[in-house]
């Protein structure tokens, strides 16, 4: 497996894509939101990009699923209590 990639639709009908590199470690979200535009994603976090709370939700559960096995496993949070 190269890639991960997430699909979302947001409550206002907005797609979102997220993909994850596995060859480089890199994850970007865009949207048509932000006109297809790519902003990078550290740590499950989009920079420069104003999200909403659903939309930060759903990109921390890709993060956290995409970047699983990179993870030490006393480090990862457990998203199912937020």
């Amino acid at each position: 497996m190269e890639k991960y990639i997430a699909e979302f639709t947001n409550e206002y009908g907005e797609d979102w894509v997220f993909e994850y590199d596995y060859s480089t470690g890199n994850g970007v979200i865009k949207g048509s939101d932000v006109d297809w535009n790519e902003y990078p994603i550290i740590d499950g976090k989009a920079l420069g990009l104003v999200l909403a709370q659903s939309e930060i939700e759903w990109l921390r559960s890709c993060w956290l699923e995409a970047t699983a096995d990179s993870q030490d496993p006393g480090s990862k949070e457990d998203i199912s209590s937020k």
